[in-house]
């Protein structure tokens, strides 16, 4: 008997947590260069912090992925808590920007048959997040540990700002300063940068690949966390000393570079945020493939009882 539609979407949000989640786990495993890695803890965050940040978020995108079939009960944002994760674990949770762009991937991930699509779906969905979304964004980020924040300057103080304005307007805003922001507000441009270098595959292993990604998009768009924290100047010199790696970077060029941004302390945390994002399309779409494959055909039906074929 082919399963109900109920049963099919929970079986798949399922997965699409665990995709998600695991993208997270996957980018912090790589050791890249400022980043903390399984090789190394960084100042401001651990290796297992990442960990533990990563597995609390399962059942959120779990949750969300169910949201965006069912329909949303409340804001998705208020799913994102880690004053919860505080006083379960004790750390300080360590993933709010790449939970930031992967909750609306979640939220849209029954709606589409493949990643190609997704984007202009994503696009649609980042402009309804409301006010009500706003002010759980402003809430959870007011728990966040402020070496994670930056400094940021502007006539809209993000951490002061009423509770009046919508998430989509605090994100154009924040996109002038904030690359995960603009990410977000520009079809998630960035994020499908770092998947296109993925599906390349022009280096021989997954993390050579992933590598090869981060360092193009540092690159290309100078890592706004080190921007907020240290400077224009810092962000730019770290963007043209990445372009210098090779194509398919050596064990010696990431150590090299590793060891100078470590030791600087300057963490390119957001572009981690962005790899995260990029390594869940890149799983997505074979996982997409694989449904087809296995007669679920997506986006899933509204209106009738069964989603195989």
């Amino acid at each position: 008997m082919a399963a109900s539609l109920e049963e099919t979407l929970e079986d798949l949000c399922d997965e699409i947590s665990l995709i998600l989640s695991s993208s997270s786990l996957k980018e912090a495993y790589i050791n890249k260069p400022g980043n903390a890695s399984r090789k190394k803890d960084i100042k401001t965050v651990s290796y297992l912090e990442l960990q533990e940040s990563a597995s609390y978020l399962s059942q959120t995108y779990k949750k969300v992925c169910m949201m965006g079939y069912l329909g949303k009960d409340k804001p998705i944002f208020s799913l994102l808590r880690p004053e919860k994760f505080r006083n379960a674990l004790g750390g300080e949770f360590a993933l709010f920007g790449s939970a930031l762009l992967l909750l609306p991937i979640a939220f849209v991930s029954t709606q589409v048959s493949d990643v190609s699509e997704m984007r202009s779906k994503l696009s649609q969905f980042i402009m309804t997040l409301d006010v009500n979304e706003g002010k759980e964004f402003i809430r959870a980020l007011r728990y966040m540990n402020p070496s994670y924040k930056g400094r940021i300057d502007g006539e809209m103080d993000i951490e002061k700002m009423a509770n009046n304005t919508s998430l989509y307007d605090i994100l154009v805003f924040s996109s002038d300063f904030d690359e995960v922001a603009r990410n977000m507000v520009n079809g998630y441009y960035l994020t499908f940068i770092g998947y296109n270098y993925l599906i390349e595959k022009k280096c021989e292993t997954f993390e050579q690949n992933v590598r090869r990604a981060f360092l193009k998009i540092l690159s290309y768009q100078p890592d706004t966390l080190i921007m907020k924290k240290y400077g224009a100047y810092v962000s730019l010199k770290i963007s043209k000393m990445a372009s210098k790696i090779a194509d398919c970077p050596t064990c010696g060029d990431i150590e090299n570079l590793d060891r100078y941004m470590t030791d600087a302390g300057f963490n390119p945390g957001s572009t981690a945020d962005i790899i995260a994002s990029s390594i869940a399309l890149y799983d997505l779409e074979r996982w997409y493939r694989n449904k087809i494959s296995s007669g679920i055909w997506l986006p899933l039906p509204k209106g009738c009882n069964r989603a195989g074929k």
